[in-house]
């Protein structure tokens, strides 16, 4: 959703700039966000064609009826009550995943690979720390851990990619030789739905007659933060319908929706259930919701799955190997921090991908809280640049000059100030690549508890405050203290070129932040668990 900035900035430096969610400010959006998306890889409409003449298998979803006999499942109920998202993996022989290059479509994945019970070729970038697993340890838990295991040749397998390669066409040869060498298994083709303006190519294995193309969506708030844009796209696909071809489809963060419609066996599937119903209402096809129970996410079944075993795969010691990410060692570095600094009540702060920003926010947060509460940092998974600047500077009580985004009503006279964290406290740095639900929410009830009484955000519209609306953990919308608001450029309405901040009344009481968490903030919060 777009605001426009009616009564907040003031000055002729911003004019009608518009202020969106954290989507845009990409700290969910992959393509924008990464440098490694700023290009597109070109669709070829010929090798698509070509791909439809290969002699392969015709791929419906079929159920077994009560009789015994096979019946082919309609588009209208592959997503019903008694059936979700991480079902359609065992209507394939072979699950293929594509590179992700976004946070929570990354995890999704790789909790759909290990619940397969058939082959699986899951491909990731390597490099930099992010989101990668180990390549060997996986393979090894996929051919030898499961609890129910159908690929008896042990092909499953792991690719690795360099995060700078530059023929985007590598993955897209690689998955193309695994489906034409099995040309009569069914095979599932998962991707993040905004991988598709990074490797077009992927469309091109949707003319295969036996893959599906299943698209998850890059973040769960995808639909309503770029509503203009999907009505733009959506609008400009039905009104040329008849002339519509694959080259219209706009790079973009919402270009590639029409897909699903012109193709028989691309299917879309989004968190949002309104804005769902709003596609399919437009006369979109193979639009659809994770599950018909709106506060169900994919790791719920994630954690029930076990392994051969018979332990919950998302607690054992393979999975923390194999992801490297083990929630257990931040909690213990916060119950070690809270015992060495006075056991006050803790503030994390979640995140984004503007550094300068990321300073000035977590500046005042030391300001006016430091004496109140022990306070946590994570980075955002893609983007964490201001680790060293914590250890070296804040952490080695230096003084910090810093903007304060609530006071500044206008980008050209911002409001300076300064702060030096004291003697006694320090910002414990929290491991990025763990999701922030591990830290805030999923463990929040365990015995030996991890959850944080306060939150603080870079980008109000990230998807990390989604679990703050939700019953799984402790917290409640009102635990959000402090948030950034990024500001648009007014002409392509996709350059951040500065940034607002607010908090709820409770916390400051005065008519400037007041307005700013009243206009943008609050609306946001309201419709969060709806």
């Amino acid at each position: 959703m777009i605001l426009k900035n009616k009564i907040i900035i003031s000055g002729s430096v911003l004019g009608g700039a518009s202020i969106v969610g954290g989507v845009t400010a990409g700290s969910i959006i992959g393509y924008r966000m990464n440098n490694h998306k700023n290009s597109d890889s070109e669709f070829s409409l010929k090798q698509f064609n070509k791909n439809k003449k290969y002699p392969s298998k015709k791929y419906n979803f079929e159920v077994e009826e009560a009789n015994g006999s096979i019946a082919e499942l309609k588009d209208s109920d592959l997503i019903t009550n008694n059936r979700n998202v991480v079902d359609l993996v065992d209507f394939a022989d072979i699950n293929l995943f594509g590179i992700s290059t976004s946070v929570q479509p990354f995890w999704d994945q790789l909790r759909l690979a290990m619940m397969c019970k058939g082959e699986v070729h899951f491909s990731q970038f390597v490099g930099n720390g992010i989101m990668s697993v180990d390549k060997d340890l996986f393979e090894k838990w996929l051919n030898n851990n499961r609890k129910e295991n159908k690929d008896i040749d042990k092909k499953s397998c792991v690719y690795n990619y360099d995060r700078d390669f530059q023929d985007k066409r590598t993955i897209i040869k690689d998955f193309q030789k695994i489906i034409e060498q099995n040309p009569n298994k069914k095979i599932n083709l998962w991707i993040s739905s905004c991988e598709l303006n990074y490797i077009r190519p992927y469309v091109e294995l949707a003319g295969f007659n036996n893959v599906k193309l299943l698209c998850l969506n890059e973040a769960n708030s995808i639909i309503s933060s770029y509503e203009s844009n999907f009505k733009k796209d959506i609008d400009e696909y039905l009104n040329n319908k008849a002339e519509f071809k694959f080259s219209d489809i706009k790079s973009g963060p919402t270009g590639w929706i029409p897909l699903s419609t012109m193709l028989t066996n691309v299917y879309f599937f989004f968190e949002e259930t309104q804005g769902s119903k709003d596609f399919k209402n437009q006369g979109l096809k193979r639009i659809y919701t994770y599950s018909t129970n709106k506060d169900w996410k994919i790791k719920n079944d994630f954690f029930l799955v076990r392994d051969k075993d018979n332990k919950r795969i998302p607690f054992t010691e393979n999975y923390f190997k194999i992801t490297g990410q083990d929630w257990r060692v931040e909690r213990d570095k916060v119950y070690s921090n809270q015992e060495k600094h006075g056991k006050k009540p803790k503030i994390i702060f979640l995140g984004g991908n503007h550094p300068e920003a990321e300073k000035n926010s977590l500046a005042h947060l030391i300001s006016k809280y430091q004496d109140e509460y022990n306070i946590y940092y994570k980075g955002h998974p893609n983007f964490s640049i201001i680790d060293n600047w914590i250890e070296n500077v804040v952490n080695e009580h230096q003084e910090i000059k810093y903007i304060d985004n609530i006071e500044t009503t206008s980008l050209s006279n911002p409001v300076g100030k300064k702060v030096i964290l004291k003697k006694d406290n320090i910002v414990c740095i929290l491991n990025n690549q763990i999701q922030s639900e591990e830290l805030t929410t999923n463990h929040s009830k365990d015995m030996k508890p991890l959850w944080f009484e306060k939150w603080a955000t870079q980008d109000y519209h990230t998807g990390a405050l989604n679990v703050i609306a939700s019953k799984e953990g402790l917290n409640t919308k009102n635990d959000l203290i402090y948030t950034g608001i990024p500001i648009l450029d007014p002409v392509d309405k996709k350059t951040v070129i500065g940034w607002r901040a607010a908090s709820p009344k409770t916390e400051i009481d005065t008519s400037i932040n007041n307005n700013l968490w009243d206009q943008y903030v609050a609306p946001y919060l309201a419709k969060l668990g709806e």
